[in-house]
């Protein structure tokens, strides 16, 4: 696409990968304010093109979920491109990017799947608790499927909300088929029945399956690659881990959630020096003054030398309690819990659970698969809360079920 002033021109072509040859080109020269409307043709006449017999349903889809407001259009890919970047800035310019989308178009169903997509997720980046953006996630996928049932992202969006904060396994298991089957080839359902449903579960060789699906539907997909990493970190497999947070790095170094699971990993392989190294550079990337983190690099690495890991683990509690943290840097009760066990304080760690179980966070589901909590698992406490998250559910209930797909 190539804009001038109000002037765009798209060119479409169709190209046989396996030797160059273009098959079929067609350019379409628009006005801005037409590029929307526009769109559902230039769809229909590549689909021609490629001799895809669409029955009825399939066709009318082509032309829902949309809008016909260009700047509606335009507020919502300026909210894809904001959340994509994982950054507490860029899930709030994402919010608003939506918001503005759907106060423009109030039918625009892609803008509110987007909104909740991002409500969904914007509490692992600092930007706020559960209670006030599950709820908004929930409202605004239920929007999105009232205007658009055919939304697979919606339904994925729902799913991942039933999971991690209303603990309703079966309920997200059906909303993940029904994505599935609406667009099997959806990385973002792929990545989310993966890290939501099949690894809390323990289900390890069929999360794998799937994350590397999703990896395989979008391959530049940060997000998606460095969970691939925590994937085989939950499964134990932690060289294939480190493997895919390596992948992460090579198609953007830049980013701080692969750092900070890195420096995670590496304290499970006993590599302190490296987890060491990767936390600093989380903490330069996502925004904290070089100075602050080469203090509490040094900080680390004296604690490390004279008490061995306990010493690190002594000094990340203290870091923790600081609001210059990056992503997932044992900021939240969930956090605290793992540095807590990582110690060996079972009694203050299952209160910390406890505390995150109130608090609906995210990572709470992990809890059966996140390895700092083997030494916790025999605890009658631990066991009550697996069941009241419902980890424990007897074999042959609905929610143990595999989606067909």
């Amino acid at each position: 696409m190539r804009r001038s002033n109000n002037k765009v021109r798209i060119t479409a072509q169709l190209i046989n990968a396996a030797n160059g040859f273009s098959i079929w080109s067609q350019d379409y020269d628009l006005n801005v304010s037409d590029i929307v409307t526009s769109q559902t043709d230039i769809a229909r006449a590549v689909a021609r093109q490629l001799k895809v017999q669409l029955l009825g349903d399939e066709a009318a889809r082509i032309a829902t979920g949309g809008t016909h407001e260009s700047e509606a259009h335009d507020a919502y890919l300026r909210g894809l491109h904001a959340v994509n970047l994982r950054t507490r800035q860029g899930f709030a310019l994402g919010i608003a990017e939506f918001g503005r989308a759907t106060a423009i178009d109030p039918n625009y169903a892609l803008a509110y799947a987007g909104l909740a997509r991002a409500y969904s997720l914007v509490q692992i980046f600092g930007g706020g608790t559960a209670a006030q953006t599950m709820p908004e996630a929930r409202d605004a996928a239920l929007r999105a499927l009232q205007l658009d049932e055919s939304l697979a992202d919606a339904h994925t969006t729902l799913a991942f909300v039933k999971v991690h904060y209303e603990y309703d396994w079966a309920g997200a298991l059906r909303e993940f088929r029904r994505a599935l089957q609406l667009d099997p080839g959806d990385a973002q359902t792929h990545f989310f029945y993966s890290n939501s449903w099949l690894s809390p579960r323990g289900r390890h060789d069929e999360a794998v399956a799937e994350i590397l699906r999703a990896a395989s539907l979008d391959p530049l997909s940060i997000p998606i690659r460095a969970f691939v990493g925590r994937t085989y970190l939950w499964a134990r497999r932690y060289g294939a881990a480190l493997a895919a947070f390596r992948e992460a790095e090579q198609l953007n170094p830049n980013v701080a959630i692969v750092q900070e699971r890195l420096a995670h990993l590496y304290t499970y392989t006993g590599e302190y020096d490296k987890a060491i190294a990767a936390e600093t550079r989380a903490r330069v990337l996502a925004g904290e003054a070089a100075a602050s983190a080469s203090a509490k690099e040094a900080a680390l690495r004296a604690a490390l030398v004279k008490d061995g890991p306990p010493g690190y683990w002594r000094v990340v509690l203290g870091f923790s309690k600081s609001a210059d943290n990056p992503p997932e840097a044992y900021s939240t009760s969930f956090g605290r819990a793992v540095v807590l066990a990582r110690l060996g304080e079972r009694g203050e760690a299952l209160a910390a659970l406890e505390q995150a179980y109130t608090e609906r966070q995210l990572a709470l589901t992990e809890i059966a698969v996140e390895p700092a909590f083997d030494g916790l698992r025999s605890d009658p406490h631990f066991t009550a809360l697996l069941h009241r998250i419902g980890l424990l559910e007897p074999a042959g209930t609905a929610a143990a079920a595999a989606p067909a797909h």
